[in-house]
């Protein structure tokens, strides 16, 4: 097993070239080994037949990929090629003619087998069309492997490109929290009803979570939802009783992996749209679950109505939390996501569903 994954290695070290010249003569040789052993019989003269002929159009293929990639480096236009290729093929067919008529005359069985049983002509319209499928297929390896290494760097370029706008979005997430945590504590200090010192080691609690998982893309659900939980605590400090919360996940959904940041902007919202548009105590509920076993729900609601946006500024202020998640999940899950609102009785609810990634 060692030695096959030793060769392994070696073999594709190999440029991409060389492993296609090697694989299409050998299997050239192998294809035309019956016809060889039908001019000639004798083993010995195959075998001079194969380095003689197969040998010196092997050695003639090296010479045309060295003409083809300088014009394919100096003008890639098609009609260049193509004439390239014409007249390529036809000179390197026309050279097998007086090469294999020097080798006649040095081995018999050459001569027997080209000029005896064949008709030149027939020897220079086979070489030339073989050596024009050799250049057409040079030329489609080449272009297919331009295109894949195209894609590859659009494709790293898109990643990047996504990247940075991931990081951009969940960047403004940490500042806005921060800030209305920050501001829910503010309002407290010297309220002896509020034991403001747990807030604070709540909200510390939470921050470490950020700084833990900044560079992430994914993180493990449980760690998202102990988050929120310290979330909720430093809301539950400054609200009392007008806040009530319920919450739950299942056990199979905490290992599934998911964008960072993405269950405290739809808290966040749940608790202030709550507060605007129905009676204390507002409820809010968290329940997250496998749907299938491919599939992980998040669901928050909260009692109230929805507020649609009634502006730039409305949007930008009161619902940056929720369109940001929408063009997260837009980047990471293209067409493999749902995120669906529902407002009826006296309850307004966001569901998400997303594919696990375990």
């Amino acid at each position: 097993m060692d030695y096959f994954r030793q060769f392994s290695d070696l073999w594709y070290r190999f440029p991409l070239f060389w492993r296609f010249q090697l694989i299409g003569w050998i299997g050239f040789a192998i294809l035309t080994l019956p016809i060889k052993l039908s001019l000639d019989s004798t083993l010995s003269n195959v075998a001079g037949a194969f380095v003689v002929r197969d040998g010196f159009s092997f050695a003639v293929t090296l010479g045309m990929r060295g003409i083809y990639r300088r014009v394919y480096r100096s003008n890639k236009e098609p009609g260049l090629i193509a004439a390239s290729i014409a007249v390529v093929s036809v000179t390197a067919g026309a050279i097998q003619l007086p090469v294999f008529y020097l080798l006649g005359e040095i081995f018999p069985y050459e001569e027997r087998t080209v000029f005896s049983r064949s008709v030149p002509l027939g020897v220079f319209y086979y070489r030339t069309g073989f050596f024009t499928c050799w250049s057409l297929l040079y030329f489609g390896v080449k272009k297919v492997r331009e295109d894949m290494e195209k894609d590859l760097r659009l494709a790293l370029v898109e990643s990047e490109r996504r990247n940075a706008q991931l990081q951009m979005l969940r960047a403004q997430m940490n500042p806005h929290f921060l800030f209305n945590a920050l501001n829910a504590i503010q309002a407290e200090i010297g309220n002896p009803n509020v034991p403001v010192k747990r807030a604070v080691k709540e909200l510390t609690q939470y921050l470490q979570f950020s700084l833990d998982h900044g560079d992430d893309e994914l993180i493990p659900m449980a760690s998202e939802y102990d988050a929120v939980m310290s979330y909720f605590e430093v809301e539950k400090l400054r609200f009392g009783e007008d806040l009530l919360f319920e919450c739950h996940i299942d056990e199979s959904a905490r290992r599934a992996l998911v964008p960072g940041i993405i269950l405290q902007p739809l808290v966040e919202n749940a608790i202030k749209y709550g507060q605007k548009t129905c009676d204390p105590p507002v409820r809010v509920r968290v329940n997250i679950q496998r749907f299938v076993p491919h599939e992980l729900v998040i669901s928050v609601a909260n009692t109230g109505e929805w507020l649609e946006p009634d502006g730039v500024t409305h949007e930008k202020q009161s619902h940056i939390g929720l369109s940001n998640i929408q063009r997260r999940l837009n980047l990471l899950y293209p067409d493999k996501h749902h995120l669906t609102i529902d407002h009826s009785d006296g309850w307004v609810k966001i569901d998400i569903v997303i594919p696990i990634i375990m």
